[in-house]
């Protein structure tokens, strides 16, 4: 399991005033990983975090929640997604052909209805053209 350094951190901020608050570990074994984030950027985007962060619930009492199932590659662009000082950088990707399949699990996952339409209409799009080629 790694923590991160410097070479492999994820690129989003982390506000010198306020320390992360939860320990999110994706997935098990060698591959796990453990990435310090804000349940407040979780909390906001999805109602599915809102709820399972909230003190009643074991993983916002112990501020940690696992995915062991997950890639951390794929944690790393959905909360790149997420996250209000990437949503304003000019280097954010966007939901496209290449990432749509891997961000559209996570997206239905916790609710966010928004990006999984997005997601799900570059899929159409790229089934139709497949469509159309053969």
């Amino acid at each position: 399991m790694s923590r991160g350094d410097e070479a492999t951190d994820p690129p989003w901020k982390k506000i010198k005033s306020v320390p992360p608050d939860l320990i999110v570990s994706v997935g098990s074994g060698q591959s796990k990983q453990e990435f310090e984030c804000y349940k407040v950027v979780l909390c906001f985007a999805s109602d599915f975090f809102d709820s399972v962060l909230c003190p009643r619930m074991k993983e916002g009492t112990l501020s940690k929640i696992e995915f062991p199932t997950r890639d951390p590659r794929e944690w790393k662009l959905f909360y790149e997604f997420i996250h209000p000082a990437i949503i304003g950088m000019m280097f954010r990707d966007e939901i496209n052909e290449e990432n749509a399949l891997k961000l559209l699990p996570w997206f239905d996952e916790f609710e966010m209805s928004d990006e999984l339409e997005e997601c799900r209409q570059i899929e159409m799009r790229r089934i139709d053209a497949e469509i159309k080629r053969n």
